[in-house]
């Protein structure tokens, strides 16, 4: 069974949750009917021009631009911090932005970011930032667009946009959060390496017997009293006990093998498979002596892991067996495409 451990509740969700209660206790007698919430997009677009019929250009931008807001605070406020805790290299840094960029296109962002808005107080203050990052984004395009701009140009993020958003969102998870996510991450992987050394001296032993079995059979067979032998098994019978001791053996390494294990164990193990069975995860993971660069393949699945407790720890989405498994399944279906 995969766990994970969870986030105490914080201070600002149980402030949230008074506030609650004491509005509901506030009756209404001429309740209005609430209409349904519009979009970022749609709330923009029909301040500036009006109308009810809205831009699908314009809607368009806004979804991307909230998803590009959403990919830069989710890298740089929660999982670089983690990165820069490891040391992680540029190749470790372009996946893990690779990582968080399939995520964020995975999700309902508008629905995500409102639930964040009353869950803790980091990821309230994420999504306030997103909010108000995404309206000047939106007011600034308003005006490019009365100027006269082409579509191209005006439907444009410019880098000094996403670095002024990276600057106000890069401090919203405090250091000592960030060093909870790091020792959580660097545990399972000194699990997985303790779990996998204990493995293969057991597997060792293992075979170290049965080679014992077999050697004494062998020589049982071959031990003779003048002309009788001293053992009462045939030939055909010894090599029949030495390959129920092979079988036994692979019996008890297969048992090791499919023990359980923790998540980091097991998305190793579906990278190294993958490498196996994938030319081009063959050559990217291969060493000049054409052998599997075991330290990479864990340091890549480090990262991969590195998000996924980020998202656990501070409970950015429900984290469960079933979630995991998913996401396993998801793991191998991807790497195997390449």
């Amino acid at each position: 069974m995969y766990t994970f451990k969870r986030a105490p509740k914080s201070n600002a969700s149980v402030k949230l949750e008074y506030l609650k209660s004491l509005q509901e206790q506030s009756i209404d007698l001429y309740p209005k009917k609430e209409d349904k919430p519009k979009s970022y997009g749609e709330q923009a677009y029909d301040a500036w021009m009006g109308k009810k019929k809205f831009d699908n250009s314009w809607i368009s931008f806004a979804e991307e631009a909230q998803k590009t807001l959403l990919t830069n605070a989710i890298y740089y406020s929660v999982l670089e911090p983690v990165l820069n805790e490891q040391v992680a290299n540029t190749h470790e840094r372009t996946l893990a932005k690779g990582v968080v960029n399939d995520f964020v296109n995975e999700q309902n962002v508008p629905a995500l970011l409102n639930e964040w808005s009353h869950k803790s107080i980091y990821l309230s203050d994420i999504s306030r930032t997103i909010d108000q990052h995404l309206d000047r984004l939106l007011e600034d395009t308003k005006e490019k667009i009365k100027e006269g701009l082409p579509e191209e140009d005006a439907y444009k993020i410019e880098d000094h946009d996403i670095e002024s958003f990276v600057v106000d969102i890069k401090d919203s998870i405090p250091k000592d959060v960030t060093k909870i996510i790091a020792d959580r991450v660097q545990d399972s992987v000194d699990d997985f390496i303790d779990f996998n050394k204990k493995n293969k001296y057991a597997i060792k032993q293992i075979y170290d017997n049965a080679k014992q079995r077999i050697d004494e059979l062998d020589a049982a067979e071959n031990t003779m009293d003048g002309s009788q032998e001293i053992v009462s098994n045939s030939p055909e019978d010894v090599q029949q006990m030495q390959q129920e001791a092979v079988r036994m053996a692979k019996r008890k390494e297969r048992a090791i093998l499919e023990s359980p294990c923790n998540v980091f164990n097991s998305m190793t193990q579906i990278m190294l498979e993958s490498i196996h069975s994938v030319d081009v995860l063959k050559e990217a993971y291969s060493t000049e002596y054409n052998k599997v660069n075991f330290g990479k393949v864990v340091n890549d699945t480090k990262v991969m892991y590195s998000f996924l407790e980020c998202l656990n720890t501070l409970n950015m989405i429900p984290i469960n067996e079933g979630y995991i498994t998913k996401m396993l399944n998801d793991m191998k279906k991807s790497i195997n495409k390449k």
